[in-house]
């Protein structure tokens, strides 16, 4: 986990700006998040505004991919519907590229501003204070109802441009439990971002860019499992698992 954060971390030192090609990790229509997630209720499905893509455009994230709705059945595993899915993967061959995303300086994806179903996976403030170790996720410092930042999850696959670049290859991690494995779900390692989500100022006073987005920063990498996961939950269940092994 810490190894696929430096590895972003050092991307954006060396070229000034978060790697693009991210997975979005949304179904097509912006409904939900893909159902071949180990638990697709780790983040919500949220529709983006211009501002949000603006500060994600802002923190160096140009592209993000997009990935297949699952299959046409309902059932993981079976052919999938969407275009470039005929040999559809969870962790290894799990690409759509008509829901690929461009973004440019203004917000606007694929050259349109947002509407509704352009949608980007969007992590609970509790659970980012929590997986994340950071405070005071939910904060509304100018009280006008809308949360400063929000928190977007994307996955970290193997046409990310940091890869070949600063990560030899996008990393897998593997489930215990075979109904979980990466033939089965989604074993990519993710990135949450925190993202610009209100432009106006704070009881007067400018915070940020007035009226325009903030940078989009790295706040943690975690492995999408049961529950989010970050360093310090996964170390704490290898140890459990040492105890119960003897």
């Amino acid at each position: 986990i810490q190894e696929v954060a430096k590895a972003i971390a050092g991307y954006d030192a060396k070229y000034q700006g978060y790697p693009g090609g991210l997975d979005r990790l949304v179904l097509g229509d912006g409904s939900a998040t893909t159902e071949y997630l180990m638990n697709d209720t780790v983040a919500t499905a949220t529709d983006m505004s211009q501002a949000n893509m603006q500060s994600i455009f802002r923190g160096g994230i140009t592209t993000l991919k997009g990935v297949c709705d699952g299959n046409a059945g309902g059932t993981i595993g079976t052919a999938d519907a969407d275009p470039d899915c005929a040999t559809f993967n969870p962790t290894f061959d799990y690409y759509d590229s008509t829901s690929d995303w461009g973004i440019n300086m203004m917000g606007l994806i694929n050259g349109v501003a947002p509407a509704a179903g352009d949608a980007l996976p969007v992590v609970a403030a509790a659970d980012v204070e929590s997986v994340c170790g950071i405070e005071n996720a939910a904060l509304d410092n100018d009280g006008d109802g809308t949360v400063d930042n929000i928190y977007v999850m994307l996955g970290v696959g193997p046409e990310s441009d940091m890869t070949g670049r600063t990560i030899q290859s996008a990393p897998v991690h593997f489930a215990q439990v075979g109904a979980m494995n990466a033939n089965n779900r989604y074993n990519r390692f993710v990135a949450i971002f925190k993202v610009d989500n209100d432009t106006a100022s704070a009881n007067g006073s400018t915070v940020g860019r007035e009226g325009s987005s903030d940078n989009a920063t790295l706040v943690c990498t975690a492995m999408a499992m049961a529950a989010l996961e970050g360093p310090q939950e996964a170390l704490q269940r290898f140890y459990d698992r040492q105890d119960q092994e003897g």
